[in-house]
């Protein structure tokens, strides 16, 4: 169970079933055993339509549209004003993710999933994403299922950490 306004990480090897976690949740890959539920109601219950305001989804890289500029890619969900006449080549790889983050954020849903997000940055882009993402969460107390290789980014930022072996729990707890 997670909790409403928690930040919680999955953390594990490649290949244990953290992103088929993430993408069961958002209902991109079918729930193969057991029951997923969003606020006491299966996952599998809610229709996809219903999904952009009750869930944002940020993947690596930003997952933008390159054919889109920031405006469309963002305006997907809603219109905000971020570099919104550029395109995604023309912007660094840390600003494309705070696109992509914005674009999960824009409708104001209670959970945002972040597969792996900041993976491909470099380091100082990366720490000062970790630093904005951490005070966004705590500004609007979203509910955060982040997925991880870096067990130091997850010491960062969790409120609790859950570590998958072979797809099943270890242990989950707090830093």
């Amino acid at each position: 169970t997670i909790q409403d306004g928690e930040f919680f990480f999955f953390f594990c090897s490649s290949g244990c079933g953290k992103t088929t976690l993430i993408k069961s949740i958002n209902k991109l890959l079918p729930v193969q055993q057991g029951t997923l539920k969003i606020n006491g109601t299966p996952v599998s219950q809610i229709k996809v339509n219903q999904l952009p305001n009750l869930v944002g989804y940020v993947v690596q890289a930003g997952g933008l549209f390159p054919h889109l500029t920031v405006e469309e890619n963002i305006a997907l969900v809603m219109k905000v004003a971020l570099y919104r006449n550029q395109y995604p080549s023309q912007l660094s790889g840390g600003q494309q993710q705070r696109v992509g983050v914005a674009r999960a954020f824009a409708v104001d849903p209670p959970i945002v999933l972040m597969d792996e997000p900041f993976s491909a940055l470099d380091p100082m882009t990366r720490s000062e994403l970790q630093n904005e993402i951490h005070a966004l969460q705590k500004k609007t107390g979203k509910t955060i299922i982040f997925v991880t290789h870096d067990m130091d980014e997850a010491i960062k930022l969790a409120d609790r950490i859950c570590i998958i072996q072979s797809g099943h729990i270890v242990q989950c707890d707090t830093p």
